[in-house]
């Protein structure tokens, strides 16, 4: 059985990326466990790129990412996680 990602997003701002022309947006987060434990070393990368990131060891990880885009959020021995930026 597979374990579940759960995954805390928190999209950051900015005062650039207020102007409707800019394209990219950082979004942070943090993966977590079911048990709420952080999950170091995740692999968080853009769907449909080889753009990415891994988390630190608190689980933690910042991305610049384009608008609407979709984060696949994977780890081994847990189930991938995809999450649409809005």
């Amino acid at each position: 059985m597979k374990k579940h990602i759960i995954l805390f997003v928190t999209v950051l701002l900015s005062c650039m990326h207020l102007f409707a022309q800019q394209t990219n947006i950082t979004v942070t987060g943090t993966v977590l466990n079911d048990k709420n434990e952080a999950i170091q070393f995740a692999t968080v990368s853009i769907e449909g790129t080889t753009y990415g990131t891994t988390t630190s060891v608190d689980g933690k990880f910042s991305l610049k990412v384009p608008n609407n885009a979709v984060l696949t959020v994977s780890y081994i021995g847990y189930e991938t996680v995809k999450v649409p930026v809005i």
